[in-house]
């Protein structure tokens, strides 16, 4: 576990707010800093934690948080808000923002906001693995990646995916990349408590990306690369001729964190049963929207529906009660 201490940037408008999510973090044994305007604020770096509100400039916290990415930064980002609206809940899902802070401050939301942070950042583990290239590996690494996947509490229809294009990767390295039949694979992967990105990378023949990309990404059923980019929620392909190629798979394991810390990853999960739906639910009513972030698109869209009304919190109390 990474023991280091932790950096968050505050970007608040309102004084009184600013100084209590300070004080909080400080007690956290986070090293802080703040700012109250936009343009400050963009020279700062980030680091590991990002909490902004709506209002304190023309673009307000998404803004902000869009031109940090696009510098290449991903800090975990809480949004400070009274209320938020379905056009900002999609934003805030597009930007990966991971939960919304009450105005004014709720010591016991604050505080389950700053556990959930430290659950997946503090759980991240990694994995690294060399392989020949031969068939042997093709069978091996699979299982292995398997086997980290089921270490990091991956539930066991996510694991048979990441396990599939693993296969499949290193499969298409073995026939493809070493004509001389001989050469190595290199195997990396890491988890930060919602998604486990693997890495597959062979210093074979390499190939053009956009001649593959109108061929063997095109049919699921024959095509290694299509089925990898259907199994997985992004996939990125780099590759030059004679230097080598390097796939990079990311996995997004659906989860929920209940009141009572009993966590259900609900990739697993084909539909809702009553019971379930009202423990997502009630567990949306004092966590607010943080774990919807997490769903799956589809099971997104049912709670979605749930909540729709003219008053959410109505809307959600009538759902639980049903």
């Amino acid at each position: 576990m990474n023991t280091a201490p932790k950096t968050a940037l505050v970007v608040v408008a309102d004084g009184e707010s600013r100084l209590a999510i300070r004080w909080w973090l400080d007690r956290e044994n986070f090293v802080v800093r703040s700012a109250t305007h936009f343009d400050s604020a963009l020279e700062m770096i980030p680091g590991d934690l990002l909490v902004t509100d709506l209002q304190f400039t023309e673009g307000g916290g998404f803004e902000l948080l869009r031109s940090f990415q696009q510098r290449g930064f991903q800090p975990w980002t809480l949004i400070l808000s009274p209320t938020l609206a379905p056009d900002d809940a999609q934003q805030a899902m597009e930007l990966g923002v991971r939960g919304r802070l009450d105005v004014p401050l709720i010591p016991d939301q604050f505080t389950r906001a700053i556990r959930g942070f430290r659950q997946q950042t503090e759980s991240s583990q990694s994995f690294e693995g060399v392989f020949d290239s031969n068939a042997a590996s093709v069978a091996q690494a699979p299982r292995d990646m398997a086997a980290f996947a089921l270490r990091c509490g991956i539930g066991p229809a996510c694991r048979a995916r990441i396990a599939g294009v693993c296969a499949d990767l290193i499969e298409n390295i073995e026939r493809h990349a070493y004509p001389d039949g001989t050469g190595s694979i290199e195997l990396h992967a890491s988890f930060d408590g919602q998604d486990l990105e693997v890495v597959v990378s062979d210093r074979g023949i390499g190939f053009d990306p956009v001649l593959v990309s109108t061929g063997s990404m095109s049919d699921a059923l024959d095509g290694g690369l299509a089925r990898c980019t259907a199994l997985s929620e992004d996939l990125g392909i780099e590759s030059t001729l004679g230097r080598g190629t390097t796939v990079r798979a990311r996995f997004t394991s659906s989860s929920i964190q209940f009141e009572d810390d009993e966590s259900v990853d609900l990739s697993d999960l084909d539909y809702l049963d009553p019971e379930t739906s009202r423990r997502v639910l009630t567990s949306l009513q004092y966590q607010d929207v943080a774990d919807a972030y997490h769903l799956s698109p589809a099971l997104a869209v049912i709670i979605g529906r749930l909540l729709v009304g003219p008053d959410p919190r109505r809307a959600l109390q009538m759902a639980i009660r049903s």
